[in-house]
């Protein structure tokens, strides 16, 4: 999609330049019959590079390519008006821009899911404080096969986790024969108070979704729009809370393993490959399986306790799991680079999304505070992608 729109902006802007190589005499420009003079032809010249930058943010800073193209489509279709003979056309491409362009305004309102999500992520990193080291003590309690995934994945030696930011690079399906939804994803997890904060943009068929996961405390809310304007999908309530547990759980498993150092975590049934870890937060206490390979690598997780739900209205409980594979060195810990999530329903078993793990921050600040150290701020709160 956005390649599309790149292409567009670009291609429309190019053309403007007809305009002015027509105003002063570059060249001969046949399709425009009609006289433009100078001043107009400077504005053509002007639309140009406003709709080619618009095209260049789309590629480098895609959250502010509106700001230059809704000055540009303005001027264009002005422009269009005034040599309506020669380039009525031009307003197919407008009307095109137009749509991506309320979309992105409409982005910009306080009640968008970006601006919830950046204001909830401002208040989870208010506080950031120097953290304990972890240490092998820290380890004696847990199962050997959970000392032994700690030890893979390093965490001794290593701040304890206070919060973790992730980008991902994702893609969904809603079913199993459904068309796959490239999805660029941010989130932002807490250890104490217990918040995961996870906003997620894709389009389908050229319609644009944005989808706002909030866990706070105990109680967990999903929302779903298409084009910023009509309601999908909203999910609340214990039933959502509680499957949203086990999604938190997950996250703490799969990228940030030393926060399972916590009495909220509990090992049960331990083998030299599998243990079963029970996370209780508040009213919430889920069970998931967990599976390693002989180096210690955790390779699955699955639980029984995750409800399936499109709209927020109906749910059904199937087994659910995430095998990862691939594993990177990111802040000093092994993790995984690729992860899938996995329904298990008596139909047969089938991937809705798969997470590539693009980067993570552990203890982040609002602010950069220098360095490019484990528990580090690197970026500002304004560079949340929006």
């Amino acid at each position: 999609m956005r390649l599309v729109l790149f292409a567009l902006l670009a291609v429309h802007g190019l053309i403007h330049l007809l305009g002015f190589v027509k105003a002063f005499g570059l060249a001969e420009v046949s399709p425009l019959k009609q006289p433009i003079s100078r001043t107009v032809g400077v504005l053509w010249l002007v639309a140009a590079l406003l709709l080619v930058a618009a095209a260049l943010l789309v590629a480098a800073a895609p959250g502010t390519w509106w700001g230059p193209a809704v000055v540009g489509v303005v001027l264009s279709q002005a422009l269009i008006l005034s040599s309506w003979t020669d380039a009525k056309f031009g307003t197919v491409a407008n009307v095109l821009l137009a749509v991506p362009l309320v979309v992105s305004l409409l982005g910009l309102r306080e009640s968008s899911y970006p601006r919830v999500y950046e204001r909830a992520v401002a208040d989870a990193l208010a506080e950031t404080s120097p953290q304990a080291m972890l240490t092998e003590e820290d380890l004696t309690p847990l199962p050997p096969v959970m000392q032994k995934f700690l030890r893979r994945v390093g965490v001794v030696g290593q701040p304890r986790v206070q919060n973790f930011r992730i980008t991902w690079n994702a893609k969904l399906r809603q079913s199993p024969d459904s068309a796959w939804m490239t999805a660029p994803t941010e989130q932002v997890n807490t250890v104490e108070p217990v918040r995961r904060l996870f906003l997620m943009k894709a389009s389908l068929y050229g319609v644009p979704f944005v989808a706002l996961h909030r866990y706070l405390g105990t109680e967990a809310t999903m929302e779903v729009k298409a084009a910023e304007l009509v309601t999908v999908a909203d999910a609340r309530g214990e039933t959502m809370s509680r499957s949203e547990t086990v999604t938190v759980l997950n996250d703490f498993c799969l990228i940030a393993p030393g926060a399972l150092v916590d009495p909220r975590f509990t090992f049960s049934d331990a083998t030299e490959r599998e243990v079963t870890v029970t996370f209780t937060n508040g009213p919430h206490a889920v069970s998931a399986r967990l599976f390693f390979n002989e180096d210690g690598d955790l390779v699955n997780f699955r639980s029984e306790d995750r409800f399936k739900s499109a709209d927020g209205k109906k749910y059904e409980n199937f087994p659910w799991s995430t095998p990862v594979s691939g594993y990177v060195t990111k802040r000093g810990l092994r993790l995984p680079k690729v992860g899938e999530a996995v329904w298990h329903e008596p139909g047969g078993d089938w991937t809705y999304g798969v997470f590539e793990l693009v980067d993570v921050e552990y203890n982040v600040s609002l602010a950069p505070i220098g360095g490019e150290g484990r528990g580090e701020g690197k970026t500002p709160l304004s560079a949340v992608h929006r």
